[in-house]
Parts: C-alpha cells; structure tokens; sequence
C-alpha cells in the first residue's frame, strides 16, 4: 500500500505542477517508491520522509516542499492503509485456519491420507485436531 501511494504521490505532485514525466521517470518512480516502502514498513508514517527521496531519483527535487499538502491527509490514508493491511493479514489467517480444518477432518476420516496432515507425527496430528475442533466451536 505505501509504494503504490509514494509513487501516486510523487506523480500527483509531478502533474500538479505540469511536469511530464518520461517512461525512464515512471519506471524510476515504481522501482523506488517499492524499495523505499519495504525498507521502512515498519516506521509509521515514514511514507513521507522515504517520499522525498523517490521525488529526488525522479529528478524532481524542486517539488520536495510539496510534500507539505499531502502531510495535510497523509493521518487519514495512513489509517486506510492500515485497515487494508489488517484486513489481507486476518483474511489470510481465516484462509489458513479454514484449510487446517479441512484437512484434520480429511485426515480423521482417512488416517491412510497422504498430504495435509496425514503424514505428520500422531502427537502433532493430535494437537491440530484439538485446536480446530475447538475453533468450530
């Protein structure tokens, strides 16, 4: 979520002000922009400080006062952002969960089953069989 609204926003900013940028520009923008989000996901609101340096690979370093508008709403999409992330991490789980369940109750109705969990240690199969039983539950 933050490299896709680091590069819209250095854009945004690029065409606010009638710059066009080339394909180069746009490629170097993406590349960046990903790099920078990824090296500090886990600094809250750090789209903004890593946003000045995707405006100056793109070449566009008269523009880094800009940044100022966007502080503006940047606490208002940085909390969608997060809601998006909380809800893909517990879709994910539920996915997981709901597979693990899935394959306890195949495995109990064939303890022959390979895959799933059929090939793992009894004690282990055990152990997930209790703890999706009582996830149903």
């Amino acid at each position: 979520g933050t490299a896709l609204y680091e590069a819209l926003t250095v854009i945004f900013i690029a065409q606010t002000h009638g710059v066009p940028l080339s394909f180069g520009q746009t490629i170097v923008i993406a590349i960046t922009s990903t790099l920078a989000a990824v090296g500090a996901a886990a600094i809250p609101s750090a789209g903004l400080v890593t946003m000045v340096l995707v405006l100056q690979a793109a070449g566009l370093d008269q523009y880094v006062g800009d940044i100022g508008f966007v502080f503006a709403v940047d606490w208002f999409l940085d909390r969608v952002r997060t809601v998006v992330n909380v809800m893909g991490d517990a879709w994910a789980c539920g996915y997981v969960s709901r597979s693990v369940v899935q394959a306890v109750e195949v495995s109990d109705d064939d303890p022959d089953i390979e895959g799933y969990v059929g090939n793992l240690p009894e004690q282990t199969r055990q152990s997930i069989h209790s703890s999706a039983k009582s996830s149903l539950t």
